[in-house]
């Protein structure tokens, strides 16, 4: 799971700032994106349960940047959850995993298919966000390995 900042151009609006929500299975490469207004707890909860009823259950291990909703904070090089995102991965049966902070080695293969996809999607000019926010509420693609 990772959020991505863009700043996109509204025909209507001006420029705005985005909050891209991405889960990526490690193995299929399967992606469910979402565009949103806020990078905050109740929005990442929700989009991850849009995620795992698209792609069609959860993943045993999820892996996920050092973000303020999942961490509290570091203690002796392992991180401290947030009880209540701790609860939510507890209720859905899946292992929160944080990649350590500035090794990005940690994050393996996960990150790196985000970038394509999305820059195509982000080169599209929508009259206004609320296109993008309501109307596109999941865009997905399909992965393939060559």
């Amino acid at each position: 799971m990772d959020w991505s900042t863009y700043h996109i151009d509204f025909i209507q609006e001006g420029r705005r700032r985005v909050e891209l929500f991405s889960y990526i299975l490690g193995y299929s490469r399967r992606q469910y994106i979402y565009f949103a207004e806020r990078q905050d707890f109740e929005t990442t909860v929700r989009q991850h349960i849009a995620a795992f009823e698209h792609l069609g259950g959860v993943a045993a291990t999820c892996l996920y940047d050092n973000v303020k909703v999942v961490v509290n904070r570091w203690e002796d090089g392992q991180p401290i959850y947030k009880t209540r995102f701790l609860a939510f991965a507890t209720h859905y049966g899946y292992q929160p995993w944080v990649c350590q902070v500035q090794r990005p080695q940690t994050k393996g293969k996960v990150a790196r298919p985000c970038k394509p996809p999305t820059m195509g999607l982000l080169r599209l000019q929508p009259s206004d966000s609320a296109f993008l926010f309501d109307q596109s509420v999941s865009l997905t693609f399909e992965h393939r390995q060559l």
